[in-house]
This record gives structure tokens, C-alpha cells and sequence, in this order.
């Protein structure tokens, strides 16, 4: 069994609501009931836990009152909370969800199972389709092989023993890592990439809810 850390704990400005984006309702649910219910409807997993921050903890807990999951309040940084929830886990083996990739579902979910005890990392990716460019100052500086470039997704898979102790360091080094797989490839961990697709977006922007 699975635990999964679902992060929610984000005030989501960059979406121009004016709210907390996972309270935005699609076809009349929020998002973070549409988050915690991939993973509570997938009998893997019989451990979620939730990152809320103080100011949503109650609407939260409102909203999830079918669901069974824990909620950890937050840290400054994603990172934070991420750990806080991690620290919580019952399984050695923890997906780490972004809440707002609502179209996540149980065939990218299976993609990731086949490989947890073989890798202390694994990320949903998919492959760069357009050109990418290394820019200094507008200046392109080169054009990158795009065959061997991968734009990262959640969930993110780790294994919690090696997770906690990467992240004691991160803290000590006063380092911080924007997701998972990045901080456990720092410290030399072997991780692997999985691939996604497309669907499997993130709501952050404007335009995302506009679609």
C-alpha cells in the first residue's frame, strides 16, 4: 500500500481568482476534492494526507468531510510542507501530488507502480515537444536536444526513509528544491523519469481556467 501527500497549502495567485484556486468548482466540485478523490477511489492507497494552510483548514476539512485524510498544516515553502506531510506518512513508499493536476487518473498512476522498489525517485514526465533555447540576457546562447529534455509532472514517488534524510540536509545546506526528484538527484539518489502525458496538466494561470 501507498501513502500520498497531496499539496494544497499554496494561495494560488498566479490563477487571478482572487481565492484559493482548489476552492474553484468544476462542473460543481473543487478542485481539491477532485485531487483527493483520484487517490482515495484507487485501492492503492490507504493513507492521504492533505497540506492546508491555517486560513483554509476549516473549509477544507468542510469540504472532505467523506473522505478520510489527514491534514498538515503547511510550510513557508512547498518544499515544507511537502516534508510535513511526508513526515506523516504510514507507507515507506509516498506519491507527492500537486492539487492542482486534477486530470491525474489510475492509468498514469499504474505507469508509476511498476518501478517504486527499484528507484528512490520516480517522476511523471513528458518529452519537450517545442525547441527549447538556452537565453542569457535574450541572447540564445544554444539550442538544446530536445530528445534529452523532459518537463517534469507530479506525482512524484519516494521512498520516505531516503526522502527524510535528503531533506534534513537540504535544511542544513540551506537549499531549496522546487520538487522532490530534483533534491533526491542533489544528493546522487537513483531516480527515473516516467512517461506521461499531456493531459496531466497543472491549473495554475488565467488562461488554464479560462479553458
Amino acid at each position: 500500500m501507498y501513502s500520498a501527500v497531496i499539496t494544497a497549502a499554496g494561495s494560488g495567485t498566479r490563477a487571478g481568482l482572487g481565492y484559493n484556486k482548489m476552492l474553484y468548482k468544476m462542473d460543481g466540485v473543487t478542485l481539491i476534492e477532485k485531487s483527493v478523490a483520484i487517490f482515495a477511489n484507487n485501492s492503492l492507497f490507504n493513507d492521504i494526507i492533505v497540506t492546508v494552510s491555517k486560513n483554509d483548514l476549516d473549509t477544507y476539512k468542510q469540504l472532505l468531510v467523506n473522505y478520510n485524510v489527514k491534514f498538515i498544516i503547511g510550510g513557508q515553502e512547498r518544499m515544507n510542507s511537502v516534508a510535513n506531510g511526508v513526515s506523516q506518512a504510514l507507507n515507506s513508499t509516498v506519491f507527492v501530488h500537486d492539487g492542482a493536476r486534477i486530470f491525474l487518473d489510475d492509468e498514469l498512476i499504474n505507469r508509476l507502480v511498476q518501478f517504486p522498489e527499484e528507484y528512490d525517485g520516480l517522476a511523471l514526465a513528458t518529452q519537450a515537444i517545442d525547441t527549447t533555447l538556452l537565453v542569457k540576457g535574450n541572447r540564445i546562447e544554444k539550442v538544446l536536444d530536445r530528445s534529452s529534455l523532459f518537463n517534469m509532472q507530479t506525482p512524484q514517488v519516494v521512498n520516505k526513509q531516503v526522502y527524510d534524510k535528503c531533506y534534513e540536509q537540504a535544511i542544513s545546506e540551506q537549499l531549496l528544491f522546487t520538487d522532490e526528484v530534483s533534491m533526491l538527484t542533489h544528493y546522487n539518489y537513483d531516480c527515473k523519469i516516467v512517461v506521461s502525458e499531456s493531459y496531466n496538466k497543472k491549473m495554475t494561470t488565467p488562461q488554464d481556467f479560462e479553458v
